[in-house]
């Protein structure tokens, strides 16, 4: 009866978990230019702005762990009550079928609908981490599909990286200074 709501509400945790990630990611990309770059926000205080930008980025990940978590609890909800919701569907319908209502028909029915609570209880944990695991498997590909960085050992980046090492402040390499004699008078 609840599968295809459970589906499409599986479906929802798993894009509010995949936006709820890519907020995450956005967040940890900000954090990582100002870590990076922290002698540049002190000395020209961009510290206020780019607090603005984490906040901002940080309100819409919890909007949508939010998302996810209410979800979750719906069809934590939903799982809870279908049991005693089937059970009395069950009996009720029985009992409208006009057989009555004996103790040897109703105390094996129960027991047998009381089986059939731990796999109707498990179902949705499993298909949430069944949704989780997707969307963690899909970052996965993503990760793996995108195009190599250049490496540091060869090129610009290596000549860059060796300076750095070496303590040096300024490189300039074949460049050309001039100095505007009009401007110093």
């Amino acid at each position: 009866v609840n599968t295809p709501f459970h589906g499409q509400l599986m479906s929802a945790i798993r894009s509010a978990r995949e936006r709820a990630l890519k907020s995450t990611d956005d967040r940890v990309k900000i954090l990582s230019e100002i870590f990076l770059g922290i002698k540049a926000v002190k000395l020209y205080a961009w510290e206020d702005s780019f607090i603005a930008r984490v906040v901002e980025v940080r309100q819409n990940e919890l909007k949508w762990l939010r998302r996810a978590l209410l979800y979750s609890a719906f069809s934590q909800t939903l799982v809870s009550s279908l049991p005693v919701i089937l059970a009395t569907v069950s009996i009720g319908a029985y009992a409208l079928l006009g057989d009555g209502l004996r103790p040897e028909i109703v105390f094996p029915a129960l027991a047998l609908l009381n089986v059939l609570r731990a796999p109707l209880l498990f179902r949705p944990n499993v298909l949430l981490s069944i949704a989780q695991a997707k969307a963690s498997i899909n970052r996965i590909e993503a990760f793996l599909a995108a195009d190599e960085l250049s490496p540091i050992n060869g090129g610009v980046l290596a000549s860059l990286q060796s300076d750095f090492d070496a303590g040096v402040d300024v490189v300039a390499k074949n460049a050309a200074f001039s100095w505007d004699k009009t401007i110093s008078n």
